[in-house]
């Protein structure tokens, strides 16, 4: 159904523009639910006064996508398998979530305010991201901003369904 929908899109346009390639109107219809979500989610982390600790788990993703490339490298994974498709963008939201649960934890255990634990745990995981990710580009050629930020041209219909899964 989807498949259908994207291909009436397409073929609306003219032959030889921009629009008239489906692999574009996937892209466009995942810009346009990704803004919605992240419009969504920004009001409601900035209302609930979360912005710092927001920012210091999405630099955190940086580093989790850097351990996901490392552990895709010490099991010699290849490039077209679903680990690089499925394991890192895991291994990344599982570090994120380690590295909140440390931040409510430090916060607990000690008298630190929220900023200065969250500040720490922020530069430490992009410094460690940062270091990682220099060492493994020697390994091979990794586009590190495509498992954070994604790449529009890519998206699949899958893809597509999930976000506007998530955009409801």
């Amino acid at each position: 159904m989807l498949h259908d929908f994207i291909q009436s899109i397409a073929g609306m346009a003219p032959e030889g523009t921009f629009l008239s390639q489906p692999f574009v109107v996937q892209g466009f219809l995942a810009v346009i639910l990704v803004s919605l979500i992240c419009g969504a989610v920004g009001s409601l982390v900035v209302g609930n006064r979360m912005a710092f600790f927001s920012d210091a788990l999405a630099h955190c993703a940086f580093a989790g996508v850097a351990l996901g490339l490392l552990s895709g490298l010490l099991m010699s994974a290849e490039r077209e398998s679903n680990f690089y498709r499925l394991g890192i963008p895991l291994v990344m939201v599982g570090f994120g979530a380690v590295v909140g649960l440390a931040i409510a934890y430090v916060r607990e255990q000690t008298g630190l305010a929220s900023d200065t634990v969250i500040g720490v745990f922020f530069a430490g995981a992009i410094g460690f991201g940062a270091v990682l990710s220099k060492s493994l580009s020697q390994y091979g050629n990794f586009n590190v901003e495509n498992f954070i930020f994604g790449n529009p041209v890519t998206v699949g219909e899958d893809d597509i369904l999930l976000l506007f899964g998530l955009a409801v």
